[in-house]
């Protein structure tokens, strides 16, 4: 989550959406971006909206240009996947670990469709209240969110699909009159992936059911 104070503009940045390449095209473009002001009872990475406004103590969005950058849902679900193997959860408790791809869809569907996502998901779930706790991370669950829940005060968002404005950010420095901008990817999944060869029909069936409104608002 990125809050320019003078600049008055906000970005939302949901996990595998080049958060890190949005952040330095932009501080090298000449904007700053604030630390919070106030202290969370919850993890300060990958904020939605609200959260944010709570963290820079926020009242006044209306005054604000908000952007929020997406990606593909199928592509960043395969991102996602490959980031959670990576992430250091206790693979003693987490149902997941060591999942292959396509029973790991199977399993965050099944997560999705119970009544206890969390309890689901994880199988044993404390690891990931007390990670909640302590402040230190959402324990991988905000990588399977719907990218357009990060909106979750209904605001007038500017969506830019990181698929259309990695080669021109044209776009976004007419709409901020700022200094041009360009993107250089960060922190690209150290594995070489054939995205393409895992997502059969059945996969993105399953994909597309889960996250059917970032298909459908963000026109993917």
């Amino acid at each position: 989550m990125l809050v320019s104070s003078d600049k008055k503009i906000i970005i939302l940045l949901p996990p595998k959406t080049a958060s890190n390449s949005v952040q330095t095209a932009f501080t090298k473009s000449g904007i700053r971006f604030q630390g919070g002001t106030k202290k969370l009872d919850y993890p300060t990475l990958h904020l939605k909206l609200s959260e944010l406004c709570e963290l820079h103590d926020l009242t006044n969005i209306q005054d604000y240009t908000i952007l929020q950058f997406t990606r593909n849902p199928y592509y960043r679900f395969v991102s996602s996947y490959f980031h959670l193997m990576r992430l250091p959860i206790n693979k003693t408790s987490a149902s997941f670990y060591n999942m292959e791809f396509k029973e790991f869809i199977h399993h965050l569907n099944k997560s999705k469709l119970s009544n206890d996502f969390i309890k689901t998901f994880f199988g044993n779930d404390s690891d990931y209240y007390e990670n909640i706790r302590l402040k230190k991370n959402w324990s991988g669950v905000r990588l399977f969110e719907e990218q357009v829940s990060w909106n979750d005060l209904n605001a007038e968002i500017h969506y830019f699909k990181i698929e259309d404005v990695s080669n021109d950010m044209s776009s976004i420095s007419d709409l901020l009159n700022c200094n041009p901008m360009s993107m250089e990817f960060l922190n690209k999944n150290p594995k070489d992936v054939d995205y393409d060869s895992l997502l059969d029909d059945e996969c993105m069936e399953i994909i597309h059911r889960c996250f059917i409104n970032d298909f459908n608002i963000l026109k993917y």
